[in-house]
């Protein structure tokens, strides 16, 4: 046993931890948000740090787990099988996000954009995680999942700024 060990209870040795790993995980996660918010778009920004903040949190807890005297290892690798089950039942809905994250950092569909997809024409209402809202011309609403919008070509009618005619030499 070291000095530490010793001298501080198990208790107090867990309340020093958690008050250091919660402060630290909300200056990271504060950190890293407004740290990508100057270099990214604010909504990438916003999942990126939500994912600091639970792998941080994951990390801290184990951590505490670890001070409590509780074996972790075979939680962990438990994680480690939960998480491929969620990610290849989930598989659709994560390549919607990534694909999503790409739309987002490419910034070439903005709210208020006119497309074209499919030969479906709209105006972008809304550009989410999972998929993009139009409104059409003629007042319906048109859903596209991001997966297929980032897979299929469209036009941006509006991306920009001005409009030049062609003019037909027949």
């Amino acid at each position: 046993m070291n000095a530490l060990e010793q001298i501080l209870p198990p208790i107090i040795k867990i309340i020093i931890a958690i008050g250091i790993i919660f402060p630290f995980i909300w200056w990271a996660t504060v950190s890293v948000k407004n740290y990508l918010n100057r270099v990214i778009n604010p909504l990438v920004a916003t999942l990126l740090s939500r994912i600091v903040y639970y792998f941080a949190l994951l990390l801290g807890g184990i951590f505490i787990l670890q001070l409590m005297g509780i074996q972790t290892s075979a939680l962990i690798a438990t994680m480690g099988i939960v998480g491929i089950g969620l990610s290849l039942a989930a598989q659709t809905s994560l390549s919607n996000i990534i694909s999503g994250i790409f739309i987002v950092m490419e910034n070439n569909i903005k709210i208020g954009d006119q497309i074209i997809f499919d030969e479906m024409k709209g105006t972008v209402d809304s550009v989410n995680l999972f998929s993009v809202y139009l409104h059409t011309d003629d007042n319906k609403f048109l859903r596209i999942p991001n997966e297929a919008l980032l897979k299929r070509p469209f036009i941006n009618l509006t991306y920009f700024p001005e409009k030049r005619e062609t003019k037909n030499n027949h």
